[in-house]
């Protein structure tokens, strides 16, 4: 078993002080309420890294070209991005964020009307976006599915041959979506030799109130944080499921709380289990916020824990 420890959030002091004194002045027409349940710009003010701070919108750049032919272009202008972002598809738009507003600044008056490629780079600074998962919530958008079934397996309540034709159906729908009409060139799906219990490695989350570990009912940006647990679903062997309870168990009963997305605070992250049928491989990711240097007897202990369980059987 292998425990992977995370320093959540760990930034040097002079960029814990840059990022709080730049929450004002970049949100001064964005209101930063108390609550952060409340507040879709409240993750500004944690004092980690963003890339939400101090960023370019960069326009107007060759949609044959892409992040690496951007990021050589920056370095040939002197100029150093932390962090180069795309956006969505098709809009052929770049983010770039840096490390405070004196490097942003710079970079803006280097790379606002430069050339590239005979194109004129339109640059301007781009405010942060909202936390999705607050906002989901705020505007009532949040669809939830009502059994992890539905989110982790959707085919599964049809008999095999069918789950099949309905990929290969989605497939050719892809094709033709992106100018393929002739359907020969997608080749026949290959049936799987084991239907059930297939899954040769699972990351399992760990739900921040209840502890329980298993998969998320929906993404963060749906509006839903909630884990259930992987019992019902067919794609994962009872040797993995028997490992999660078992890890829910112990963590069950630790002082230690799960790691929360919402806020960035806890510890256990997150369970990794791989398996080839004969060994079993088990990562356990633990965020080190938080805790104190007698963390690792706690650690020691719950390898102690699964050592005794696999004797045991």
């Amino acid at each position: 078993m292998d425990i992977k420890q995370k320093n959540e959030g760990a930034v040097s002091n002079s960029d814990c002080t840059t990022t709080a004194n730049a929450v004002s002045n970049k949100c001064s027409n964005i209101e930063l309420e108390n609550d952060p349940v409340e507040s879709p710009y409240h993750y500004l003010r944690r004092g980690e890294f963003t890339s939400e701070l101090f960023k370019l919108e960069i326009r107007n750049f060759p949609s044959f070209a892409g992040f690496g032919q951007l990021k050589k272009f920056c370095l040939k202008l002197g100029v150093t991005p932390r962090k180069i972002k795309q956006g969505r598809q098709g809009n052929n738009v770049f983010y770039a964020t840096f490390r405070d507003s004196s490097e942003r600044d710079d970079a803006l008056k280097k790379l606002d009307g430069s050339i590239y490629k005979k194109r004129k780079l339109v640059v301007r600074k781009s405010n942060p976006m909202p936390d999705p998962y607050i906002m989901s919530r705020k505007e009532h958008t949040a669809v939830v599915p009502q059994s992890l079934q539905e989110t982790v397996t959707p085919l599964a309540y049809l008999p095999y041959e069918d789950q099949i034709s309905n990929k290969q159906n989605a497939i050719i729908n892809i094709l033709k979506d992106v100018g393929f009409s002739d359907e020969s060139l997608c080749k026949p799906i290959l049936k799987s030799p084991m239907v059930d219990g297939y899954r040769n490695k699972v990351e399992f989350s760990i739900d921040p109130e209840t502890k329980v570990v298993g998969f998320r009912l929906a993404s963060y940006k749906a509006g839903t944080i909630k884990v259930c647990a992987p019992t019902d679903l067919k794609n994962i062997s009872p040797l993995m499921v028997n490992v999660a309870k078992a890890f829910h168990d112990y963590i069950v009963n630790s002082e230690l709380p799960a790691y929360s997305p919402l806020n960035h605070k806890g510890n256990w992250q997150q369970l990794t289990v791989r398996s080839n049928g004969e060994q079993l491989m088990v990562i356990v990711t633990f965020c080190n916020y938080g805790v104190s240097r007698d963390i690792e007897n706690n650690l020691k202990a719950l390898h102690v824990f699964y050592t005794t369980l696999w004797q045991s059987g």
